[in-house]
């Protein structure tokens, strides 16, 4: 699952369907008269798929749960409750399920999920080699205890869907897809760590170590990076390095597009007038859509970039100390 793209795939009937549901290695048996239709609306993102399905009939599936993901899922009926491994999953719980993991779940006729698969690899980036160990030991298969996360979850992921459903040139763009991976595992992010020892997260000494070394290597940077690449740097899990900067109220993701904007904001400051471009400077720095960066640009430095690139200053305005000297 490579490429970012958001669609649409059906099936006529249940041996049609069992081969739409791949990478699942289950088998799905129809049990209740009637026609089988099946219907799966999907987003799928740097590797992550979220995916909500419909099905006409009632099914029961045994097997595993994808090889190399994650899985996370929840009904989308507030009557009508999927069985899985032994427990109706409905509000206050969700079913999750390790790579690989033994499975079976049962759907009532009529009924919709929503379902989110995170490759493992993603997970260990972000949470961290320990937590990930610790949640692979636990064997659950269910999380529960989770409260308002889920209930926040599964609307925030049907909006997503339809959205980039109705959108999907959207998804042509990094910046973007980086946004919605941020997004998703921020929210699983409030569901997860319950299940997986948030006591591994550093203290808030060692946060603040972490928060500086993060701010002292993006005062280096001279070129783009996204924010795993930025959790890598300093050398923490991406939501260590989330935890860091909720202290002083911004995500990584902001931060980071704030240092862009300001490296442009320099750039266009120095560069030569007749031989720079705004949307050179714009793109280099990450910067695609040229009308949303003109706007963000003149609500941070009170100009727009062609003004900045035409008031040509010095690189080193003059100090206070070059006065009284």
């Amino acid at each position: 699952m490579s490429n970012n793209l958001a669609g649409l795939l059906e099936g006529h009937d249940i041996e049609e369907y069992n081969q739409i549901v791949d990478p699942w290695d289950v088998i799905l048996h129809q049990t209740s008269p009637g026609r089988f239709h099946g219907r799966m609306e999907y987003l799928q993102v740097n590797g992550i798929m979220v995916y909500r399905e419909h099905w006409s009939q009632s099914v029961l599936a045994t097997g595993a749960t994808p090889p190399g993901y994650f899985m996370f899922g929840n009904t989308l009926s507030s009557e009508k409750h999927t069985h899985w491994c032994g427990r109706d999953i409905g509000r206050g719980i969700l079913a999750y399920g390790h790579p690989g993991s033994e499975t079976n779940f049962a759907t009532p006729k009529g009924s919709g999920h929503l379902v989110i698969l995170v490759p493992d690899h993603l997970m260990r980036s972000y949470f961290g080699k320990e937590a990930i160990e610790f949640a692979l030991a636990s064997q659950r298969h269910h999380l529960s205890g989770i409260g308002q996360g889920a209930s926040r979850l599964i609307p925030g992921m049907n909006r997503m869907i339809d959205n980039y459903l109705q959108h999907p040139e959207l998804l042509a763009d990094a910046g973007e897809c980086q946004a919605i991976e941020s997004q998703l595992l921020g929210e699983l992010a409030k569901i997860f760590p319950a299940d997986t020892g948030e006591a591994h997260l550093p203290g808030p000494k060692s946060r603040y170590k972490v928060f500086r070394r993060a701010i002292d290597i993006s005062e280096d940077l001279n070129k783009l990076i996204t924010v795993p690449e930025f959790a890598s740097l300093a050398g923490v899990s991406q939501r260590t390095l989330e935890r860091t900067f909720e202290a002083v109220g911004i995500t990584p993701q902001k931060y980071l597009r704030w240092r862009r904007m300001q490296a442009a904001h320099y750039d266009l400051l120095v560069q030569d007038q007749e031989s720079t471009r705004v949307t050179d400077v714009a793109a280099h720095w990450g910067f695609t859509e040229l009308g949303r960066f003109a706007v963000e640009y003149k609500r941070l430095f009170a100009e727009s970039p062609s003004e900045t690139l035409n008031n040509h200053r010095p690189a080193t305005p003059r100090r206070f100390i070059d006065v009284i000297s």
